[in-house]
């Protein structure tokens, strides 16, 4: 039998960005390294982990050219796909295919909304594993997960609003 650990919401964390390149477990090179500390509701630091800093706009300058995306190991902040839509001209529910996804330990930072809405995953396995999003709105509305496996394992979600309004999941295992 597996055992479930109760996740508790991601309470308080503190963000540094320095110039120090940051090599992914896999091998990536990214120019600036974010070192990140949580603290528990008592403001004791319990962890602190470092990952590499992946811009938005040269991410979204990916997902147009239709590369694979991998954020595994990153630190990605104010990602929004209604943004990357208004960037290139898109109706506001034009789906958007990311390829081969995955983001492994990513650390996904928003002032208001982590925004995937109607987002087209294609390829075997989509991977948000040992992910954390911070406080606010994650917005999975009208994603197709496509027939591939999707995992959520051990992902942590902060205080906000979750919306998987309208989502799709294909046979894969989930």
């Amino acid at each position: 039998s597996l055992l479930h650990k109760t996740e508790r919401p991601l309470l308080e964390f503190k963000v540094e960005i320095s110039d120090k390149p940051f090599v992914s477990s896999e091998g990536v090179h990214l120019p600036k390294t974010v070192h990140i500390s949580f603290y528990d509701v008592y403001g004791k630091k319990i962890k602190t982990a470092d990952y590499g800093y992946a811009d938005t706009h040269h991410l979204y300058e990916k997902i147009k050219a239709g590369d694979s995306v991998n954020l595994n190991d990153c630190c990605i902040v104010d990602f929004s796909l209604t943004e990357y839509r208004n960037k290139y001209n898109l109706s506001e529910r034009e789906k958007i295919v990311l390829k081969f996804f995955s983001a492994k330990n990513t650390f996904f930072d928003c002032e208001s909304e982590i925004d995937f809405s109607y987002a087209e995953f294609h390829g075997n396995k989509t991977s948000f594993e040992t992910s954390v999003f911070t406080n606010g709105t994650v917005n999975f509305n009208g994603v197709d997960f496509g027939q591939g496996n999707v995992s959520f394992r051990r992902t942590t979600f902060g205080n906000g609003k979750l919306d998987f309004q309208y989502a799709k999941f294909g046979t894969g295992n989930v």
